[in-house]
């Protein structure tokens, strides 16, 4: 897939054995972020890259690809040929856009560490319930067995549904 963007500044960092750019430009007039490394398939992309100035215009090529630490296909820059300079281009700003963390908050994690004991606790019900040969079991109950496992999981001195320690954020 191809496109082109307007450069709007350019961060380059030094991570010890290879270096990380944060290319903040505009594309069909909506701004956002693109962070490329000098190794891998995105190298060319890079190279081109991290040295751009504001209101300097590249053709991107992007490519599907196959992410070999979780298997997942994702969009990468792999070349940026320069086409110029924008019309128009206004003197630098001083500000940078804002850029939003897609990382998760500590509630937000806290909350993801619940709801995973919470299934798990749910599946193992269920295989308590195959395993004494109940194969027609009422939800209710399930859903009581699941309570005590998780119970168990976050108490502090074992099992003890008195002495649940969840995280304080999550209800």
């Amino acid at each position: 897939m191809s496109f082109q963007i307007e450069i709007l500044n350019v961060k380059t960092e030094s991570q010890g054995k290879f270096r990380v750019a944060m290319v903040n430009h505009k594309q069909g007039g909506k701004v956002d972020s693109k962070r490329l490394v000098s190794f891998g398939p995105g190298k060319a992309a890079f190279d081109a890259l991290n040295q751009a100035q504001q209101g300097d215009v590249f053709d991107i090529e992007s490519q599907k690809i196959k992410n070999e630490k979780d298997g997942k296909e994702y969009w990468t820059w792999v070349a940026a040929t320069s086409a110029g300079k924008a019309n128009g281009t206004s003197p630098a700003k001083t500000t940078s856009p804002a850029v939003r963390s897609s990382y998760e908050t500590p509630s937000e994690r806290a909350a993801r560490q619940v709801y995973i004991v919470r299934q798990s606790s749910i599946s193992n019900a269920v295989a308590y319930f195959e395993a004494k040969g109940d194969t027609e079991f009422d939800p209710d109950a399930v859903i009581d067995v699941a309570k005590q496992f998780e119970a168990y999981v976050f108490s502090t001195d074992g099992y003890s549904p008195n002495n649940l320690v969840l995280p304080s954020e999550v209800e």
